[in-house]
């Protein structure tokens, strides 16, 4: 407010004075005059009673984009902010999360400046400030659906990663950015125990054709929330134009097409985010994919930033069990610090040639995968264990060798016997 005081010109400036006379008298009329280019440097600070006096007065010779840009402020100032946090999964829980973002956008309309507030500035009651604030309601609500205006192609591409790759640990993070919230929709492959399991609209396999990992293209009746385009600000306003004189509907009108073609832009600049964000997120998927099929461990991110909010994903290998990581022998694997080490697949081809074939060995092999873990984990972290468990290997491999060696032969002597 005192920042478009000190800019007004001085016509507007003198009517300015006038009402301030009018309302507290000359002589506090020639102080302000006097002192209103030290206001204006900073040379002097201005009074508390003063600055509310202006502030009673002056909104009513600002433009209606300087209402309209007060009203913004206060807005921005005294409206209660809401965090909202939706777990979704290819199980359920799509709509609901759409659901709970639009109630979020028309909750904008709901939200006044507090009476305290309201009743100092009497301007905001008049038709101009409701008129702004009627506006900007709209406007609000309109830069809320334009945030979401990609939101449920968005979630569903990231639904669609976590069906396709079932055998990688996929999560994802959708956050959306309202006036009045900000909604995080998380992406999970199962269905938190609290979840909705009510039939959604949502996890749908790609048909034949597109890659694992893509979006999958709604089909069917699902509702698709696109945005009407904006095509006669007009509408923006409503009832609060139609009590007004002709100058101050144009000047009002003027302000709804600025800020209808600045929606417009953002519009186009959110189907522009849209199409980055899902490029990323299929690119990752890809590369989840390859990395998958090669068999090692990986962790692929992608993430996307925009004025409205972000898209981010991480696909990874799912950790390998304890006898995967091993190749099924824990100790000696620990011992070798390789489950490649040849020890290892001595080991690892004895159990398999000759204990898993007798009664005896398989027995022998439960109860090592089932006592020989806390061993293995603390071989692994003492040097000391490690040399003395290769020692105690060495008979034990030539001893595996020699077993293996008369097991093969044993097999190569029957087929050798075998009529022909």
């Amino acid at each position: 407010m005192r920042r478009m005081f000190f800019a007004m010109d001085s016509f507007t400036l003198k009517m300015v004075f006038n009402r301030y006379e009018k309302e507290y008298g000359s002589g506090k009329r020639k102080y302000a005059e006097m002192t209103f280019e030290e206001w204006r440097s900073g040379r002097v600070q201005m009074g508390g009673e003063i600055s509310d006096r202006l502030v009673r007065i002056v909104p009513a010779f600002l433009t209606f984009d300087q209402k309209y840009e007060l009203i913004e402020k206060l807005w921005f100032k005294f409206r209660s902010k809401t965090t909202l946090d939706v777990t979704i999964s290819p199980e359920g829980g799509l709509d609901a999360a759409i659901e709970a973002v639009m109630a979020a956008i028309d909750a904008v309309g709901e939200q006044e400046i507090p009476p305290s507030v309201a009743d100092r500035l009497e301007w905001l009651a008049a038709d101009d400030g409701v008129a702004a604030q009627a506006l900007l309601e709209q406007i609000d609500k309109r830069k809320g659906e334009i945030a979401v205006q990609t939101l449920e192609s968005e979630l569903r591409q990231l639904l669609s990663i976590a069906e396709m790759h079932q055998d990688k640990s996929v999560s994802g993070t959708r956050t959306v950015r309202l006036p009045a919230a900000t909604v995080y929709i998380h992406v999970s492959q199962h269905a938190p125990p609290t979840a909705r399991r009510s039939a959604m609209s949502n996890g749908q396999v790609p048909p034949e054709g597109e890659k694992p990992g893509q979006l999958a293209r709604p089909q069917g009746n699902h509702p698709t929330r696109d945005l009407a385009p904006i095509q006669n600000p007009n509408d923006l306003l409503g009832e609060a134009l139609r009590r007004m004189s002709p100058q101050k509907q144009e000047e009002i009108v003027s302000k709804a097409t600025d800020e209808a073609l600045r929606l417009q832009v953002k519009q186009q600049e959110g189907k522009i985010d849209h199409e980055m964000a899902s490029s990323k997120v299929d690119s990752a998927a890809e590369a989840a994919n390859r990395l998958g099929h090669a068999g090692t461990e990986f962790e692929v991110k992608a993430e996307h930033r925009s004025e409205h909010g972000s898209v981010q994903v991480t696909v990874r290998s799912k950790k390998r069990s304890l006898s995967q990581q091993v190749g099924g022998c824990f100790v000696a694997t620990a011992c070798y610090g390789d489950e490649f080490h040849p020890t290892v697949v001595v080991l690892r081809e004895f159990r398999d040639t000759c204990l898993r074939v007798r009664p005896s060995g398989r027995a022998f092999v439960a109860w090592y995968y089932r006592n020989s873990r806390p061993y293995a984990r603390m071989i692994e972290d003492r040097a000391v264990l490690r040399l003395a468990t290769r020692l105690f290997f060495a008979p034990l491999v030539a001893f595996a060798k020699l077993a293996i060696w008369l097991d093969t032969t044993h097999h190569v002597q029957g087929d050798d016997q075998m009529p022909r």
